[in-house]
């Protein structure tokens, strides 16, 4: 699990997530209450499993509604995206792109080191044969499991490659939403360094801005994009600061479990019908499909039989 060092000189850092046991604060979940939920209208959200009573709040999805969605408008306007990916993005159902010509869905033209995503569509078992399109190199596929009837998750972990421009629809499936998990921001850190470093404690990124701002936002840039599990995050106030003031500090990342665990604690184990399959960390589900005498997203609802 990853997790944060702060360094301070003459202000204590405080962060956002409490730290009570019983996880009694609203609007929070995990064993430490470290997860902030992300419920439509604000609801509470399951104080163990973060599952939402209903829908996610706007902008999120996935498991417990912990993954933040890229939007239409995270884009620079000097570099939009294809009118297409504003369809795609709407969290209607009801809109959708495709047609028996169109095989070729474009997306943008854009540096983006794709990590995992969900699509919806009319057929899982078409949008199962969706392959990706870099800027550059021929189509590439990922790793694919079936959610429901109309949901596929895809996982891509060659950020080398994952630069997504558009996607090859071999099947013309019909496409009704896309969910890319936002995995940057679009500023950097001012006014302070942040080093992250591995399971043996050796550095993997540094970053040093020296322009204070009031409220910024981190981004890795794509070029520098961090692909080893990460244990520790640093932050210090640059050179000869004297206060290093921080209000609230929000990280998003997968865990890095063993083989057969998944979950955001690595707490469940995997249920796939080959049992050498190794499920998707996040979600749980599997490329094999599930095994005998479970269901469900991630695979870990047991069947009932008659």
């Amino acid at each position: 699990m990853l997790k944060f060092i702060t360094l301070f000189s003459t202000v204590l850092a405080t962060l956002a997530s409490p730290t009570t046991a019983k996880c009694r604060e609203r609007g929070w979940f995990g064993s430490k209450c470290q997860y902030m939920c992300h419920c439509e209208n604000g609801l509470q959200c399951d104080r163990t499993t973060g599952a939402c009573p209903g829908k996610c709040e706007r902008g999120w999805f996935g498991p417990a509604c912990q993954y933040e969605r890229i939007r239409f408008s995270d884009f620079d306007e000097t570099k939009p995206p294809s009118p297409t990916f504003s369809v795609l993005s709407d969290d209607q159902q009801t809109t959708c792109i495709g047609s028996p010509e169109r095989a070729f869905i474009d997306l943008w033209s854009y540096n983006y080191a794709l990590t995992w995503l969900r699509i919806q569509g009319s057929s899982a078992e078409d949008l199962s044969e969706l392959q990706f399109s870099p800027l550059k190199g021929p189509a590439f596929s990922c790793r694919s499991a079936i959610v429901d009837s109309t949901t596929v998750d895809f996982f891509c972990h060659n950020a080398e490659s994952s630069i997504l421009l558009a996607i090859w629809n071999p099947k013309k499936a019909v496409l009704c939403s896309v969910y890319i998990s936002r995995d940057s921001y679009d500023r950097l850190l001012n006014g302070f360094t942040l080093v992250a470093y591995d399971e043996d404690g050796k550095p993997v990124y540094h970053q040093t801005d020296t322009e204070p701002e009031y409220i910024y936002t981190l981004e890795v840039p794509f070029e520098r994009f961090i692909a080893k599990p990460v244990k520790s995050v640093e932050i210090v106030k640059y050179k000869h600061a004297k206060v290093l003031s921080l209000c609230e500090v929000m990280l998003f990342g997968d865990s890095a479990c063993p083989a057969g665990k998944f979950g955001r604690e690595c707490e469940r184990d995997c249920n796939c019908a080959d049992r050498q399959d190794a499920c998707f960390v996040s979600t749980g589900s599997c490329p094999s499909g599930c095994a005998p005498g479970y269901t469900g997203e991630g695979c870990w609802t047991t069947q009932s039989y008659m």
